[in-house]
Order: C-alpha cells, then structure tokens, then sequence
C-alpha cells in the first residue's frame, strides 16, 4: 500500500483487518433488519427523520410496499454474497 491508503489502513492484527467481508455482510444485515421489521409490522419506513419517519404500508398501497420489500431483500442478498466473496 502506498500513499493516504498506507497511512489510514489499520494496523495489524486490528479487528477491521480480520475479515475483509465483514462490513458488507453487517451492511447487508441491515437490510435484512428492516425487510424484517417491514415483514412483522406491515409498514417499512423509507425515509423522513427519527420523530416523523416516512413509512409505506402494506394496506395503504401494496405495489410500492412489495416493490421496496423486493428492494431490501436484493439488497440484503448481494451486500452479503460480496461479504462472502471478500471472505468472512
């Protein structure tokens, strides 16, 4: 390595060295996390803020909730394929 890439990098035997794979699987996880959440509850919030969340329900428009649920689930799978690729 050379340059800023050298000089940022963790040093040896540090965690984020471990596993090259491991942040894109925990990425992943987080899409799995809210399809998950969506899946329970009926609702998937894709945006606003913490206090006024902007959700999608599945009563009040079933295409746009089943189109952002397919979109987490494709997500979800190939942030975790590239993880297990990278190696875990």
């Amino acid at each position: 390595m050379r340059g800023r890439a050298a000089r940022t990098a963790a040093p040896a035997g540090h965690p984020m060295n471990a596993s090259p794979g491991f942040g894109w699987v925990v990425f992943g996880g987080v899409f799995a996390a809210v399809w998950l959440i969506g899946l329970v509850s009926g609702g998937v919030p894709v945006g606003g803020s913490v206090f006024r969340p902007w959700i999608v329900r599945r009563r009040d428009n079933p295409l746009l909730y089943g189109a952002v649920m397919v979109l987490l689930a494709t997500l979800a799978a190939l942030c975790v394929v590239k993880g297990l690729e990278r190696g875990l």
